[in-house]
Formats: C-alpha cells, structure tokens, sequence
C-alpha cells in the first residue's frame, strides 16, 4: 500500500515541522495585546500552538493509519482550521490594554 502524499512528500513528514511551529508559537505570542484576565488571554496565548498541533496530529493520523486515519485527519485538520478562525477573529479585535478605556 501506498502511504498518502502531498506535493509529492509523504504526509507524515509534515507533522514534523507542524509540531516544531507548534512549539514556536508556545514562545511565540501576541502578549501585549492579551488581556491580563479572561478567554481572550487564552485565546491569544494558546490558540495559535493548538492550530499547529492539530494540524500536525492531523498530518500523522493521514499519513500512518491508513483509511481510518483519513478520517480522523480529516476531523482534527477541521478542528485546526476552526480554531485558528476564532484565534483571528480574536486578534484582530482585541485592543491591546493601553488603548482601553
């Protein structure tokens, strides 16, 4: 059996550099615009590792369990994308603490 590709790579490699920017994101984060307390801070500092680790558990699950792990693949890639839009949407309207009122 064929393991499944992307762009002619397997796809299981792809989980490696997904974990790696997971891991980058975990240090890397829109601190100064978080709020000190609330959803939005999470949102914020964890959102955009998540994505990744989805996507990255998305990536091996496709690339190694076969037929069953399409779908599963499938499930967490769509997690991924669902919460990278409500890590955007957070972002994009979250006023950083300085310009609150």
């Amino acid at each position: 059996m064929n393991d499944p590709t992307f762009l002619g790579m397997p796809l299981s490699l792809y989980g490696v550099p997904c974990l790696l920017l997971a891991f980058a994101f975990m240090l890397i984060w829109p601190y100064k615009k978080a709020p000190q307390h609330g959803w939005r801070r999470y949102v914020l500092r964890w959102g955009h590792s998540l994505v990744w680790l989805l996507l990255g558990l998305a990536a091996f699950a496709g690339g190694t369990l076969g037929p069953n792990g399409a779908a599963l693949a499938r499930g967490l890639a769509l997690g991924g994308l669902l919460i990278y839009i409500i890590f955007v949407v957070t972002l994009v309207t979250t006023k950083p603490e300085a310009e609150r009122p």
